[in-house]
């Protein structure tokens, strides 16, 4: 019987460390008015840091969609980071922001901007810290300006009132381990 739950353990344990991004849906009031979507993430070990990894469906400003945004990354790529090593993240108390959402990826010097909208904050000795900023679909209709963030406007959840897949994928290959090692055990 020792063996049977010891196997079980770490067959859960072995499938605990790979992280499963899961969806939240999250909002910001802009005081210009309420950017909301969804975005796909794995939660980290703090259990307030989310690695995003995409925002799946499209972002909405004022209830209205904008263009798709499959370009999402950290600050600091604009300034030659690494996107493997540089995640987008976000915190679900608002506290530290470092992400770009955009339609495409920048021009370079001359070129159009892209339209999409970036979440600054908590990021120490960055000059652009604390701002939220929106393209013309994101509530940046006045030439640019950026206005300054706060956690006290942001709100984020999971998606929906299910367990996340990563709890429902651990529980669901304990079960077979237990139920593999019971029938080892018994032959």
């Amino acid at each position: 019987m020792k063996k049977l739950f010891v196997s079980a353990a770490l067959c859960a344990f072995s499938f605990a460390a790979h992280a499963v991004p899961v969806q939240y849906d999250f909002s910001y009031d802009t005081g210009k008015g309420i950017l909301s979507g969804s975005l796909m993430g794995e939660l980290q070990s703090d259990k307030n840091t989310i690695l995003i990894r995409s925002l799946p469906d499209f972002a909405k400003f004022n209830g209205v969609a904008g263009p798709a945004l499959p370009n999402v990354f950290s600050v600091f790529i604009l300034f030659g980071g690494d996107p493997a090593t540089l995640p987008a993240r976000t915190t679900l108390d608002g506290s530290f922001q470092d992400f770009y959402a955009l339609d495409r990826p920048f021009s370079g010097p001359g070129g159009s901007a892209p339209d999409g909208f970036a979440l600054l904050a908590g990021i120490k000795g960055f000059p652009l810290n604390n701002l939220y900023g929106g393209g013309p679909s994101f509530g940046n209709t006045d030439g640019g300006s950026q206005r300054v963030y706060s956690a006290a406007n942001w709100s984020i959840e999971p998606a929906g009132a299910v367990p996340e897949p990563g709890s429902l994928l651990l529980t669901g290959l304990a079960l077979a381990c237990l139920a593999f090692d019971r029938r080892r055990l018994l032959a």
